[in-house]
């Protein structure tokens, strides 16, 4: 039977299994394992798709060997940038199998302020130095081994790109080559936007924030050091300033972690999970960090303002600069809503640029890859190259 392995080092939930539109495997009678090294996944097993964890890397490298080859390709959701994913793609390349590779996608550094609302805050904490060190080892290890062709690495099959940001990014890939074969997608959220019939409402009923729930998210653990109050206080204060300008409801759509009863009773505002696109759609404007779901704005042509906090600017995580970042992406500035703000720096921000949005589109979206979902093009392309049958 055909087989595919996807391999990664996060958690595998209900999120990804639609983002990488798993039923469409499913549903052309293909085996789908998930190998992973996060604990937070159970081993499910049902019928011809199963999680796999694995407690211990050299226990998902033995099986890599393990598994016959005929008919099965691994899909490696992971560039190669540290000394694990060094070693899942060395045992890939050993093992002579059939993979899919997940290219750079490096974000630009700014080093200059976008905004003057901001205070500079402090970029780094000691975690953060020691993981760009290693980081800085791990290229120097590559380089190395690329000038003595040492580096025991096998060309990838097949490379998944999305943006024209990527080709730049993979000029110096070491396991895409000339004979790789490139497969031009796109990003998730434009497969949310591509499915939907109706992609405009007449009534933009809402003022919609995009909730990453900050203070408490879990991939944040070792920075938290965000008050709880006063990061929704001061959110909640910037969303009542934008009621009272554009007479618009305020709808926040949660962060999918979030207890959301809990949730409407601190805040006494309309909320909701899992409907993202929908509120979005409905919206007159759209308030965001760096949330990956401003991607929907973008694709609907909304008007977006990009915000950061006192709280957030002062925090060791390096909130501002991920901020920052994507307002250098979108071409806009960014507003602390601690500052002083008057309605016309508010009018200034929700300005749209159709020239800038198909700009972000082009290079962080989709640059001119096919409208079908990533399974669908790995499959049609797998069978077109009679890899499956």
């Amino acid at each position: 039977m055909n087989k595919i392995v996807i391999i990664l080092f996060s958690n595998f939930g209900d999120k990804e299994f639609l983002k990488y539109n798993i039923n469409y495997y499913l549903k052309k009678k293909i085996l789908v394992e998930i190998w992973t090294l996060s604990c937070k996944n159970k081993k499910t097993k049902s019928g011809i798709f199963c999680v796999k964890y694995f407690s211990k890397l050299s226990l998902l490298l033995k099986q890599i060997y393990l598994v016959d080859k005929n008919k099965v390709v691994f899909d490696v959701l992971f560039s190669l940038n540290n000394f694990k994913s060094y070693r899942v793609y060395k045992t890939l390349s050993l093992s002579n199998s059939i993979y899919i590779t997940h290219p750079i996608n490096y974000l630009p550094l700014v080093k200059k302020s976008i905004s003057n609302n901001f205070n500079i805050n402090k970029y780094m904490n000691l975690e953060n130095y020691y993981s760009k060190i290693v980081k800085n080892l791990f290229n120097i290890f590559l380089f190395s081994r690329k000038i003595f062709h040492l580096q025991n690495l096998k060309y990838s099959n097949y490379s998944y790109f999305r943006t024209k940001k990527e080709i730049y990014y993979n000029k110096n890939n070491l396991l895409i080559s000339k004979k790789t074969k490139i497969l031009w997608g796109h990003y998730s959220d434009y497969d949310i936007y591509q499915n939907d019939i109706k992609k405009y409402e007449k009534k933009e009923k809402y003022i919609v924030f995009l909730d990453q729930n900050v203070p408490n998210h879990p991939d944040l653990v070792n920075f938290n050091d965000i008050d709880f109050d006063k990061y929704y206080n001061s959110i909640i204060a910037f969303l009542n300033k934008l009621n009272f300008i554009y007479k618009k409801k305020i709808h926040i759509c949660l962060h999918p972690r979030h207890d959301i009863k809990k949730m409407k009773r601190h805040l006494s505002l309309d909320c909701s999970i899992g409907k993202t696109y929908e509120m979005i759609k409905k919206s007159k404007l759209v308030v965001v960090h760096d949330s990956v779901s401003t991607s929907l704005a973008v694709l609907l042509m909304k008007p977006i303002i990009l915000i950061t906090s006192d709280e957030l600017n002062n925090s060791s995580y390096p909130h501002f600069k991920e901020i920052q970042d994507l307002g250098f992406k979108l071409k806009k500035n960014v507003l602390n809503i601690d500052s002083s703000i008057t309605s016309s720096v508010i009018d200034k921000l929700t300005k749209v640029s159709k020239k800038n949005y198909k700009f972000f589109i082009k290079n962080y979206i989709k640059y001119k890859g096919s409208s079908v979902s990533r399974s669908e093009l790995i499959y049609k392309t797998l069978i077109n190259d009679k890899i499956w049958t």
